[in-house]
């Protein structure tokens, strides 16, 4: 696939097959969405056979890979009401977060599905996340100091 063009190129775990061009940040949004929703109908299914661990795992999301058309490159845990949200490239990778109410702590599964658990301070609102990521994919802008407001 080329990729010289697209506005954004996702995929679940870092650089992982197979790949998705995406067109626009709508397309964006939408492809989020659709691959958080299909993870929470597996996690549904797994407690469905497994009802003992319901409860037992605080779950945030899935890990989804994306880069923009400058070659910049992020990884977004996509939760309902709390993400992850940090640029792996170019380096040094940050981590953006407006630090959101949250009792304990959240769990992503990243890279993957790797179980990655974070603190709130790690994380960010689904709305600032979302306008993080239009900044970066429209201006290749990414808050230098990490804070979600600061973008």
């Amino acid at each position: 696939m080329s990729n010289d063009v697209a506005y954004c190129i996702a995929a679940i775990g870092h650089d992982g097959d197979p790949k998705s061009a995406l067109p626009s940040f709508d397309a964006v949004r939408a492809y989020l969405s659709a691959k958080r929703n299909e993870w929470a109908d597996e996690y549904a299914e797994v407690c469905i056979d497994h009802p003992e661990v319901v409860g037992s795992i605080p779950v945030g999301g899935p890990g989804v890979w994306l880069r923009n058309r400058w070659g910049s490159e992020v990884e977004v845990g996509v939760g309902r009401d709390v993400w992850f949200l940090i640029r792996l490239q170019p380096r040094p990778s940050r981590l953006c977060s407006d630090g959101p109410s949250l009792a304990g702590r959240l769990v992503f599964y990243l890279d993957g599905g790797q179980y990655t658990d974070f603190e709130g301070s790690d994380l960010v609102s689904a709305d600032a996340a979302k306008r993080v990521l239009r900044r970066w994919l429209d201006l290749n802008e990414f808050p230098d100091d990490g804070r979600a407001d600061a973008g």
